[in-house]
């Protein structure tokens, strides 16, 4: 399996996400137990016992899924260069319509259209095929169900990279 790339940043969200899973399955279990308090031969028929054990299967998938990114994943620090597209790069696209657009390559999950400039993780349709890439590189891409022509003009370290 192809390793998964974070910032510190991101793996630290990972972790406490992993925590915050790892707290509510303790409490479902908690909350199935005291279901199925009393009488032992009624658990089966016991709707509140059932949603609390359906509850803790959903958890369980859920951190072990999670255990898995965890598994796979690979940090990734500050660009030591700007000669091409990485994780915590600040890139500039410009459309073929002129419109130039920048954005912040984040690592796997870490997207914040919001921020300032957005950022897309380096795996997004948009961002991905500039991975790599120098200044001019051109590349054809669907967006607004348009194809577009978009031009990578220009490749700066971030001030959030590495965190």
């Amino acid at each position: 399996m192809d390793r998964i790339k974070v910032t510190k940043a991101g793996y630290d969200l990972l972790i406490q996400k992993k925590d915050e899973l790892i707290r509510r399955l303790r409490q479902a279990q908690t909350a199935k137990g005291l279901a199925a308090a009393g009488d032992s031969n009624s658990w089966h028929d016991n709707s509140e016992f059932e949603l609390h054990a359906y509850n803790e299967m959903m958890l369980n998938s859920e951190v072990a899924e999670l255990i898995k990114i965890i598994d796979t994943i690979q940090i990734v620090g500050i660009p030591a260069q700007n000669d091409t597209a990485e994780i915590g790069h600040v890139i500039t696209l410009l459309f073929g319509d002129g419109i130039e657009k920048t954005y912040e390559v984040g690592g796997h999950g870490e997207g914040d259209l919001y921020g300032s400039p957005p950022r897309l993780s380096y795996t997004a349709p948009l961002i991905s095929q500039f991975i790599g890439q120098q200044k001019g590189y051109s590349s054809i891409v669907l967006s607004g169900g348009k194809q577009h022509t978009v031009v990578l003009t220009n490749i700066t370290i971030s001030t959030e990279a590495g965190n």
